[in-house]
């Protein structure tokens, strides 16, 4: 978009992200979970991240299978089960929405700072990507949904 500030860009590009995940939950290649990221085309991908153009229908750059064992690391097990006792704790004691997004917005940062520090396989992007996939962050978002429409209906 002409005229466009990349902070603005990037908002945009990450609320598209969203509502794309949220409208298509079930879509997995291999049974992994697609995700879509979108970046400047000047910036870099991430070593071993795989890059695959729509527009040029090829990959530009292959993933690779780094051969990692996230499931036997117990650091990341104890900091994803931290966070799903928060989440968890939050929802039976029945909190308001400002402690919901609060939760939401410290995940949110955790993942992309360290992306931006460490890259992919950062401690809190893997934090991140496990409890999506534990099915954690749906159940606090399907939470706050369901709040949000008590507070909205008469």
């Amino acid at each position: 978009m002409p005229g466009c500030n990349r902070e603005f860009m990037d908002d945009y590009l990450q609320n598209k992200k969203i509502l794309w995940t949220v409208t298509h939950p079930t879509i997995n290649i291999y049974g992994y979970p697609v995700e879509l990221y979108a970046q400047h085309v000047e910036d870099q991908p991430h070593p071993g991240q795989g890059v695959y153009s729509i527009s040029k229908n090829k990959w530009l750059q292959a993933p690779e299978n780094l051969g990692l064992d996230f499931a036997h690391d117990q650091i990341l097990q104890d900091k994803v089960d931290f966070y799903k006792n928060m989440i968890d704790s939050l929802i039976d004691q029945k909190s308001d929405n400002d402690s919901i997004k609060g939760l939401r917005a410290k995940l949110q940062t955790l993942r992309s700072d360290s992306i931006a520090q460490e890259g992919e396989f950062a401690m809190g992007n893997l934090i991140f990507k496990e409890l999506r996939n534990q099915g954690y962050l749906d159940k606090i978002n399907d939470y706050q949904r369901t709040n949000m429409d008590k507070g909205l209906s008469l």
